[in-house]
């Protein structure tokens, strides 16, 4: 059972967090014990009525079936699919019985895809697919895991999905992270992650915020499931005094651990680089993702909802491993940052070799080009307040600018195409401060396609509070709304 070594690794470790009991030391009672008390986080339930009240107060509870049309919904960490919800409910109470002090935990046992998602049935020559085979120790423990209440996860509406993350750590490192979740649910989450506002004119039932991410700080979107986690976890040690060695421990043990995406559709894994870890650890990579996810959102306008979720995904992808090919694909998207990313592209340009004071002087002439962009968008305009009709001004202008970057096939030719076409936009020359990477893209000591990156990365920093407010009033709608 290669594969599955890492589920049953961590609903050992979870049953020894819980029991406080070492590996050793776990029996069949101990495993029974957990479960009885999981399963009543099975389903979220209100019990109010949309239709007479204007919030829908939802509660964990112990239900083999669910109903949305009277507001019990399967919960988020519940490893498996609103269709095979009653099977898995069973497979586990089934489980349960079976298990006592004095039961044989090497007896054989089915490894249901019901709780244990990584099994596929098998067909040797048969008509009939089997389900595969394992012990009744595997099949518990497997069953701890698809139910365990303290693990990340979130319901992904767009595709009715629920799904979870699994690190695979070493057994002390995974006791912490289950620790840290505990503490981080138990103080992270408010009230209002179980309460969800009825809207005017849409009086129905709808899941708690708790179902799209079960932590606080969770990714607002699934496409930013593993680095949401990792994102989440260095927001929590900058805000939280309780664990702060323990949090440390764990980000950097996953740093070189492999990070399983699980729900009943599959199993895939991923992993964190070094520089994903880094920006954790020092708490700004929550808010990196947050940016970029909000500013995106402002683009629904242009972008159809595939466009906005690649570009998530290709986002997710960048913060993760930090590498030219995956930025490429992030900065494939047009589309305009806020101040804030100008670290997250300082960090990535620095860690791949150029030098701070080029990166710097990069920062200046991206400024530059940006703020000529919005005065000559702003020039052409007619209503000088009409922020969207300069916004688009604005792309249009940048979008061109970013068409001579990249045709440019030499240093030269890049340099003279740019400075020449924003000059005569805004009557003005580039500023002392990029003169050192001017030089040093012109030597040819910065390669040609570093040079475009460093362009067009740092011209999309938006240069004007105008914008920004915009965005943060647009953050603040959409907040209310939820």
């Amino acid at each position: 059972m290669n594969r599955e070594n890492f589920y049953i690794a961590f609903g050992t470790a979870y049953v020894c967090y819980k029991t406080g009991k070492q590996k050793n030391e776990i029996g069949a009672g101990d495993i029974k014990t957990v479960l009885e008390r999981e399963i009543n986080y099975f389903r979220l339930k209100t019990e109010n009525n949309p239709e007479l009240d204007k919030t829908l107060e939802f509660k964990f509870v112990n239900l083999q079936a669910g109903d949305a049309k009277r507001g019990i919904y399967l919960s988020p960490h519940i490893i498996t699919s609103d269709k095979a919800s009653a099977q898995t409910y069973s497979s586990i109470i089934k489980i349960v019985k079976a298990l006592s002090d004095n039961t044989d935990l090497t007896e054989k046992a089915n490894l249901d895809k019901a709780f244990a998602v990584m099994t596929a049935k098998i067909n040797n020559g048969n008509k009939s697919q089997s389900i595969p085979g394992g012990t009744l120790y595997e099949a518990a423990l497997c069953a701890v895991s698809a139910i365990a209440s303290k693990k990340p996860a979130q319901y992904d509406p767009s595709e009715n999905i629920y799904s979870a993350l699994i690190p695979e750590l070493e057994f002390d490192d995974m006791i912490r992270f289950i620790k840290i979740f505990e503490d981080m649910q138990d103080k992270g989450l408010a009230d209002k992650a179980y309460i969800t506002k009825i809207k005017e004119g849409k009086k129905a039932y709808r899941r708690p915020p708790l179902s799209y991410g079960n932590y606080p700080y969770a990714p607002p979107a699934p496409q930013f499931a593993a680095i949401g986690l990792l994102a989440a976890l260095g927001r929590w040690a900058k805000e939280s005094e309780t664990y702060p060695y323990e949090i440390a421990k764990v980000l950097k043990a996953m740093e070189n651990a492999r990070i399983y995406i699980l729900s009943y559709n599959g199993v895939s894994q991923t992993s964190f680089s070094h520089a994903a870890v880094k920006l954790s650890e020092e708490g700004v990579l929550y808010d990196f993702i947050f940016s970029l996810y909000h500013t995106a959102r402002t683009k629904f306008k242009d972008w159809d909802e595939n466009k906005i979720k690649l570009f998530y995904l290709m986002t997710a992808r960048f913060l993760q491993f930090f590498t030219p090919p995956y930025f490429r694909d992030f900065i494939a998207f047009r589309i305009e940052y806020q101040p804030e990313i100008t670290k997250l592209l300082k960090e990535y340009f620095i860690m791949n070799g150029i030098k701070p004071e080029i990166v710097e002087s990069a920062i200046a002439l991206g400024k530059w080009i940006n703020k000529c962009a919005y005065f000559a968008a702003k020039e052409g305009t007619d209503n000088k307040t009409d922020y969207d009709a300069i916004n688009k001004a604005k792309a249009k202008v940048l979008a061109e600018t970013e068409s001579s970057i990249i045709s440019a096939k030499t240093e030269t030719a890049l340099l003279s195409q740019v400075i020449t076409r924003i000059g005569r936009l805004s009557y003005s020359d580039a500023p002392a401060e990029a003169e050192i990477f001017l030089k040093a893209a012109a030597s040819g000591e910065l390669a040609l396609q570093n040079a475009k990156d460093l362009i067009m990365a740092f011209a999309r920093i938006k240069s004007f509070k105008s914008e920004n407010e915009k965005l943060n009033n647009y953050i603040k709608e959409e907040e209310n709304e939820d």
